[in-house]
């Protein structure tokens, strides 16, 4: 299964859906490694992925950037 691991700013997120498109079977959103942690943003990205999408928010110690605690989480 290829999955795309979509990150970064909201332009190069929306770039990066876009061309997943044609091979992807699955796209990651890494939550933690978005610029703005804004809801609009995932839900206006959510809303350009025609594949399925996984929501990841990763921990400092799982190679993510979440630093807060797991309730948070």
């Amino acid at each position: 299964m290829l999955t795309v691991v979509v990150q970064g700013s909201f332009e190069e997120a929306r770039r990066t859906i876009q061309a997943a498109q044609k091979h992807a079977e699955v796209i990651e959103f890494r939550i933690d490694l978005f610029e703005k942690k804004d809801p609009t943003h995932v839900g206006k990205l959510l809303h350009l992925s025609k594949v399925p999408v996984i929501f990841t928010l990763r921990r400092k110690d799982q190679g993510g950037e979440f630093r807060g605690n797991e309730r948070e989480r």
